[in-house]
């Protein structure tokens, strides 16, 4: 699981509460029209703090995407979003009908099932009716069109990328035409990305905004923590192939930041484990550079946790702990081998639901089933090569002995 989400800096909600003014509600409900959850009349004024408030979706979020943090937008950047479509619904049943969707990201859409909802959406009906239920791992990797908001001392700075970002950039644009170039370049500059934006609170960095395309989230870029001089690095979100955020967390005093986490929405989450004084408590694991060693993989996606033994570069895999929908809770165990070599055998699987045991023989690759234990304490046998087993005898606890016909002689 993820840390707890205020510990990530995602910023406070600014989902769109959203009183009605007369003349728009008398609109909805023009020819009989209702609001889609309750079925009753649209409401006017009835702002977050009201009963019956009212939350409006909106169908386009690149047209709601901010390019410059509040406070320093032009009136026709306001104006194009404010000018974006939306929907109206009431707050409270949107609520209930997004917590009851299944907990899943790609199943974070609006009741018409046409547009998918934002994490400034989900946290601000979250913090208004819920606030106190563990947050879904995969929240921190909805859409965001809002910058992150550390509260109301903070200062944004625009600032010119850095010399290393800019050499980055041009690089992405060495394989294109030049005149495709110079095109993405002026694009660059007539929406204000040909510079970054630095939060700063109190005189202490917070966050640099580190994208360059409006097509990516504004919560891009690294994050900081510490007094103005000793800010360190702790936490990075990144965009993958196809736009799909990632963060990386990380520890450590200023210029000394060693990456301990990463995570990646829906796939798997990897664990770094650096040699930490004093250590942290429930160290995420992992290695890196000599500095500590592989101890879990999880994949979130398919419901695995991978556990590891040995020392830095010499890992192998222990165990694998699944949740399958057919055969439920398993546990499988190993031996021997090396994980970066894919060597390690498996010797038995763990069904926790039936309490059956699986016993296996051979090298890797070759394992062969070779005894099945039961909660009632009989004992099956099995004879023949991986995937062409056949039960030989079954052993009961009464010492009786069944043998079967299916064995050739």
């Amino acid at each position: 699981m993820l840390p707890p989400l205020e510990r990530l800096s995602l910023g406070a909600a600014t989902g769109e509460f959203y009183a009605l003014p007369q003349a728009e509600a008398d609109a909805l409900n023009a020819d009989g029209g209702r609001e889609v959850l309750t079925l009753d009349p649209y409401k006017r004024d009835r702002g977050r703090d009201d009963d019956g408030a009212t939350f409006r979706l909106f169908w386009d979020h690149k047209q709601r995407r901010r390019r410059n943090p509040p406070g320093h937008e032009s009136a026709e950047e306001r104006a194009a979003r404010d000018a974006a479509k939306y929907a109206v619904y009431d707050a409270e049943a949107l609520w209930e009908w997004i917590k009851n969707r299944p907990n899943n990201i790609d199943d974070m859409k609006d009741p018409t099932l046409s547009f998918r909802l934002t994490q400034d959406d989900w946290m601000a009906l979250y913090e208004k009716y819920d606030g106190y239920s563990p947050i879904p791992e995969w929240v921190p990797f909805l859409e965001a069109v809002e910058f992150p908001d550390f509260g109301p001392n903070t200062t944004w700075v625009k600032t010119p990328f850095s010399a290393d970002r800019v050499a980055e950039r041009n690089r992405d644009y060495d394989h294109l035409p030049p005149a495709v170039a110079e095109r993405l370049r002026r694009n660059l500059e007539a929406n204000g990305l040909e510079n970054g934006w630095a939060a700063y609170v109190d005189g202490a960095l917070r966050f640099k905004s580190a994208r360059t395309s409006l097509s990516e989230p504004p919560t891009k870029g690294p994050y900081y923590e510490g007094p103005a001089g000793e800010e360190r690095l702790v936490r990075k979100e990144e965009l993958m192939p196809g736009h799909k955020r990632d963060w990386e967390k990380y520890f450590g005093p200023k210029g000394q930041e060693r990456k301990i986490e990463w995570h990646h929405r829906g796939i798997e989450v990897w664990h770094w484990s650096p040699d930490l004084d004093p250590p942290l408590p429930n160290p995420p694991l992992w290695h890196s550079e000599g500095t500590g060693r592989l101890r879990r993989i999880e994949f979130l996606a398919n419901h695995e946790v991978w556990h590891f033994k040995g020392r830095a570069g010499q890992e192998r895999t222990s165990r694998k702990e699944k949740d399958l929908t057919v055969h439920g809770r398993l546990t499988e165990h190993y031996r021997g081998g090396l994980f970066m070599e894919e060597s390690e055998r498996l010797v038995n699987i763990q069904y926790h639901d039936t309490g059956e045991i699986e016993y296996f023989h051979g090298p890797h690759g070759h394992e062969r089933l070779w005894k099945t234990t039961h909660r009632d304490g009989r004992v099956e046998f099995f004879q023949g090569s991986k995937g062409h087993e056949r039960h030989e005898r079954t052993e009961f606890p009464d010492g009786r002995v069944e043998y079967h016909d299916d064995i050739e002689a």
